[in-house]
């Protein structure tokens, strides 16, 4: 455990080395909040250092989908909306764009529009398994029970949580905390 600590302490010095010697590279800020939410649980240093990712490159879509996540969890769905948008109007066929996109209007109560989105990401993601059955629990959860907030989804550059915004009602909040 204590060799594990000193190699994250050593980590972090690494990312923050690298980050001062070249802030205009955005996928290094990316990886520098990642480090920071998973292995020091400081999520507001992670979104600092995924909006200074956004707007340094705002092509680097994953530093948006991300900061959208945690936008939705803050319960600043606009600002969530803006970030999906441009990560969509980078990258239209982007299935975890899409996915995200349709968990965000599921949750403002447009039932229509989130399936449509859902729809799309499991279309535009054949092989990805993964992103294919996150679409799944989404598309059960308009049409069904919703999903637990403890599962998640995976893809090779990033985690997007399945977390229960503040904006679901308090119904919805108690069948998650049940399980049901």
């Amino acid at each position: 455990a204590e060799e594990f600590d000193q190699r994250v302490y050593e980590g972090r010095e690494l990312l923050d080395q690298a980050v001062g010697d070249a802030p205009w590279l955005a996928p290094l800020l990316y990886y520098r909040a990642e480090w920071r939410y998973e292995y020091e649980g400081d999520p507001d240093g992670a979104f600092v250092d995924l909006t200074a990712a956004a707007k340094t490159q705002p092509q680097f879509v994953e530093a948006r989908l991300a900061l959208a996540t945690m936008l939705m969890a803050r319960n600043r769905t606009g600002d969530a909306e803006r970030e999906i948008a441009e990560a969509l109007r980078a990258v239209p066929d982007l299935s975890a764009a899409r996915l995200l996109h349709g968990r965000l209007l599921y949750y403002a109560g447009k039932t229509k529009e989130a399936l449509e989105e859902i729809e799309l990401a499991w279309r535009l993601s054949p092989g990805d398994l993964s992103m294919r059955r996150a679409a799944k629990r989404l598309k059960n959860a308009v049409s069904g029970p919703i999903w637990t907030a403890s599962e998640s989804v995976e893809s090779a550059h990033y985690r997007i949580v399945a977390e229960v915004p503040a904006a679901a009602s308090k119904t919805e909040r108690e069948r998650i905390a049940k399980g049901v």
